[in-house]
């Protein structure tokens, strides 16, 4: 623990400013939780014990998509895919370019879900975000129409 001397009735010139890997330092407070904030302005009154304040850093990779194909849709059958990243969280996803098939969206934790209702591919661009940066990347959703067919025969006899 370091001292500092100030005299009754003055306050600090500079605040020192510590270091400690992997965090950042927040301030100088007059409790270990909480407090009042030291600053050039306080005046001190009496001898007292500060305390640093410390924040975790939180360091992002920029994601690297990892989705290149996207499966077929059938049109009026519940469509749904995941998108993903290298990166698990907090990732952003929207669209840049180009339209999802009409009747799908995507939401921002990328899933595309809907019933598409239109036959054809739609090719369009997502993004995905997160503080350290963001990356894109197109890809397509081939739909197409399936329909039923029922097969009659008719037995006939020859004599």
């Amino acid at each position: 623990m370091a001292t500092v001397v100030v005299e009754i009735g003055l306050g600090l010139d500079t605040i020192p400013t510590p270091t400690h890997m992997g965090y950042t330092f927040d301030g100088w407070y007059t409790k270990p939780d909480g407090g009042d904030l030291i600053t050039t302005s306080t005046v001190f009154t009496e001898s007292i014990t500060v305390y640093a304040h410390w924040r975790k850093e939180v360091l992002f990779e920029v994601p690297v998509i990892i989705t290149t194909t996207l499966p077929n849709g059938t049109i009026s059958k519940n469509y749904t895919s995941t998108l993903s990243a290298t990166v698990t969280k907090p990732i952003t996803w929207s669209l840049t370019s180009g339209n999802l098939p009409e009747g799908l969206r995507l939401s921002d934790d990328g899933k595309i879900t809907g019933m598409p209702v239109c036959v054809g591919t739609s090719v369009f661009t997502v993004q995905a975000s997160n503080d350290a940066g963001n990356v894109v990347k197109t890809l397509r959703i081939p739909l197409r129409n399936l329909i039923r067919l029922g097969l009659f025969t008719r037995q006939t006899s020859f004599a």
